[in-house]
């Protein structure tokens, strides 16, 4: 797949009016495109596409790995303006997913905190890093790998043929105008459009963390963007409702 042109992505944003235009930097290969925004002295409204990264990350210190030219890289910086950063990596997922809506792509679903979903499958998922009152967003969206993990996906094999210069202007025109509703309103507005995405509505889940691990069933997110578990007791039966937040939280749907 041809790589990136950054000029006419920028040109996208101009026409869009996005605060990020003028303000996109591109790299052949980096090292991660969060990093590199996170060394920057300014990151309001800055974004950083990649073609490959050296050391991509996910959540809890996972590698994130993806052929060059194969996917969209990006990551977006953003000054919070003293709003709280709950809520974040749910608030991407969003933006995401009207991006992806926007160029055509149906049927993603979003699973609690990071992940975008598509036919059972992994296609994207968010790491957001904060330094001081700012957040950086890394997005990584699978256009066109080569064969992967089993319980990954990509844009191709869904039957899409992405043009990924549109794509990536529309990911960041989309969280400029998400990030700034999320900053003047906080997450609460947006709760109720994340749980008509959310994969594992109503369904049996199980919650790893490092000091435990339950099973229960999903009731949906609360006005921080915490995940609400309705928990199994010892005889199997639902009942007690657990507020968990991210961290360092793994969720799995369970086949209860």
């Amino acid at each position: 797949m041809p790589e990136h042109d950054p000029k006419r992505i920028d040109a996208l944003l101009r026409r869009a009016g996005a605060e990020a235009a003028g303000r996109l930097h591109w790299f052949a290969e980096t090292a991660s495109t969060n990093d590199w925004l996170l060394a920057q002295a300014d990151v309001h409204a800055r974004a950083c596409l990649a073609e490959a990264q050296s050391a991509g990350r996910g959540r809890r210190g996972r590698a994130w790995h993806a052929a060059p030219s194969g996917a969209v890289l990006l990551s977006l910086g953003w000054s919070l303006g003293g709003a709280a950063a709950d809520g974040l990596s749910l608030l991407s997922g969003l933006a995401a997913v009207d991006a992806l809506r926007r160029a055509g792509v149906g049927g993603v679903g979003l699973k609690w905190p990071n992940d975008l979903m598509a036919g059972g499958k992994k296609l994207g998922g968010v790491l957001v890093e904060l330094r001081g009152g700012d957040c950086v967003i890394g997005l990584g969206v699978n256009v066109m790998m080569p064969p992967m993990a089993r319980e990954s996906t990509n844009l191709q094999a869904l039957g899409y043929e992405i043009d990924r210069d549109a794509l990536a202007a529309g990911l960041i025109i989309s969280h400029c105008s998400f990030l700034r509703r999320f900053c003047s309103g906080g997450f609460a507005q947006f709760a109720g459009a994340w749980q008509r995405l959310n994969v594992h509505r109503d369904r049996a889940v199980s919650v790893e963390s490092p000091r435990e691990t339950f099973q229960g069933v999903a009731r949906g997110i609360d006005a921080d963007g915490a995940l609400l578990v309705e928990q199994f007791d010892a005889q199997g039966q639902a009942g007690h409702v657990r507020r968990v937040i991210a961290g360092e939280v793994s969720l799995r749907g369970c086949g209860r």
